[in-house]
C-alpha cells in the first residue's frame, strides 16, 4: 500500500470512528466537496451537494447511537489521477452503555479527490445490514 493509500485509509477510519463511536459527524462534514454525492441504504437516502448532504447529517446527529466497530476489512484503489476509492467494512454493535443491543454489518465506500492542500470527499456510499 502506498503512502497516499495509507493516509486515505486512516482518514476513512478517522471519519468512521468519529461518526459511529463518538456520534460526531464533524470529521465527515469537514471533508465534503461542494459536488459530493451521498447514497445511503434507504429509499430516500440520497443527496447531492455539500450543503444538502451536510444538512442531512447534522439533522440526524441527535439520533446517532454510540457503536463499536470490529472485524474490519478494507480496500483502497486508485481510480484515476487524483481520485481514490476507499471501502471499509465492519461489524457494528451498539456500545454496552446503550440500553438496547443492535448489531449490523456495514460497508462504507468513500471516493476521495486530491485538492491542492487536502483530500475532499466527492462520493459517500453506505449500506448497513441489521442483525437484531
Amino acid at each position: 500500500m502506498t503512502a497516499i493509500e495509507q493516509e486515505l485509509l486512516q482518514l476513512a477510519r478517522t471519519i468512521l470512528y468519529a461518526y459511529f463511536e463518538k456520534t460526531d459527524p464533524d470529521p465527515l462534514l469537514a471533508h465534503l466537496a461542494p459536488d459530493v454525492i451521498w447514497l445511503g441504504a434507504g429509499q430516500e437516502m440520497e443527496a447531492e451537494g455539500q450543503d444538502r448532504v451536510a444538512a442531512i447529517f447534522r439533522k440526524g446527529q441527535d439520533q446517532l447511537i454510540p457503536c463499536r466497530q470490529s472485524q474490519e476489512r478494507s480496500l483502497v484503489r486508485p481510480l484515476a489521477e487524483g481520485l481514490w476509492l476507499v471501502q471499509v467494512s465492519s461489524l457494528v454493535e451498539t456500545d454496552p452503555s446503550y440500553k438496547m443491543y443492535l448489531q449490523g454489518y456495514q460497508r462504507c465506500a468513500f471516493c476521495f479527490r486530491k485538492n491542492a492542500a487536502a483530500f475532499s470527499l466527492i462520493g459517500l456510499f453506505r449500506n448497513l445490514y441489521h442483525n437484531m
